[in-house]
């Protein structure tokens, strides 16, 4: 018997991917048995559920087994700053890798309901094997939890990415998006980017995710909680000094570009100069700005807490019929 609890979860079995896809047999969602004879075997095949269900956060020294780390991003399954990430964390862990198709920047937090999803086996520029999704980064992560590997994980790692992801940026972002489904299915993860150059330099933040990985899998992390990873493109000194951070300001100067294509009907681009940030001290933009990693811990609790308490003096009252027909008078 496995005495590996996460082989225990519904969707735990060892049948390879594409084995799996290739049977045709339908996959009982609960118990991950296939059933040739089931009701279910003219309408499709249900792969298992394998949330994630990671282990205690401990040394990993004391762990009965590698940790599994899944893989992912926005910029794409070809994506340098991915295999990057992969490499870098083939030190702490294994490492499965399930990306986006196409470059999917700014997609954030959006998942693919209105259409089905397809999975191609890749192979990487080192030879190894990695999975594409043709949709978005949270489609990724999502594929990843719900059985395709048949395995549970114990981190998502989402980058490295092309460029910084700081302040508001979090709001558009996929990179982080990816981080923050897995954090909803009760998975640990963190967001990786590196400030951009013309010939970027992954080996920084390389060590950097290597890092942050082995802190958050030893220490843990708490319910709604992720962190965020932003490295510069020069750091300021050797070894690059790590800063913990919040959230800066981030300042959009978009502009709506408008173009007309050969017949003539007009179409448009979000265009402008880059965007800028507010560089106060303490905060990420100010960090990276100055050469310095920036670790910055953010959560899906989004409630207002200062509004919350000023609201209460507000008048929330809704008036019956009679009321709203004699204030109408």
């Amino acid at each position: 018997m496995n005495d590996d609890p996460q082989e225990q979860t519904p969707g735990g079995g060892s049948v390879p991917p594409a084995e799996r896809a290739a049977s045709g047999a339908p996959v009982d969602a609960l118990t991950g048995a296939y059933d040739d004879h089931s009701e279910l075997a003219s309408h499709g095949r249900y792969i298992p559920t394998a949330r994630a269900t990671p282990r205690q956060a401990k040394p990993l020294s004391e762990w009965d087994s590698r940790p599994r780390i899944l893989v992912t991003n926005d910029d794409g399954i070809e994506s340098r700053g991915l295999l990057a990430l992969k490499q870098a964390l083939q030190a702490v862990g294994d490492v499965y890798v399930m990306a986006p198709a196409t470059n999917q920047s700014a997609v954030g937090h959006s998942m693919t309901f209105m259409r089905p999803l397809r999975v191609r086996e890749r192979t990487l520029d080192d030879g190894s094997t990695g999975w594409s999704v043709d949709g978005s980064p949270t489609d990724a992560v999502g594929v990843a939890f719900l059985g395709y590997f048949g395995v549970s994980f114990d981190l998502v790692a989402s980058g490295i990415n092309y460029g910084s992801n700081l302040g508001d940026d979090i709001t558009y972002s996929g990179t982080v998006g990816a981080a923050m489904e897995a954090v909803l299915s009760g998975c640990p993860a963190f967001a990786m980017s590196a400030e951009w150059s013309n010939d970027p330099d992954f080996s920084l933040p390389g060590r950097v995710a290597e890092m942050v990985a082995r802190n958050i899998l030893e220490h843990g992390l708490g319910e709604g909680e992720l962190l965020n990873v932003n490295t510069p493109a020069e750091a300021a000194a050797d070894p690059a000094e790590i800063e913990l951070t919040r959230m800066g300001k981030r300042v959009y100067q978009d502009k709506l570009l408008e173009r007309l294509d050969p017949r003539g009907v007009p179409y448009y681009w979000f265009g402008g100069p880059p965007p800028t940030g507010v560089s106060e001290p303490g905060t990420d933009f100010h960090a990276v700005s100055a050469g310095k990693v920036a670790i910055t811990p953010i959560q899906l609790d989004l409630t207002a807490g200062r509004l919350l308490e000023r609201i209460h003096d507000w008048t929330w009252g809704l008036q019956n019929e009679d009321e709203r027909e004699a204030a109408a008078e």
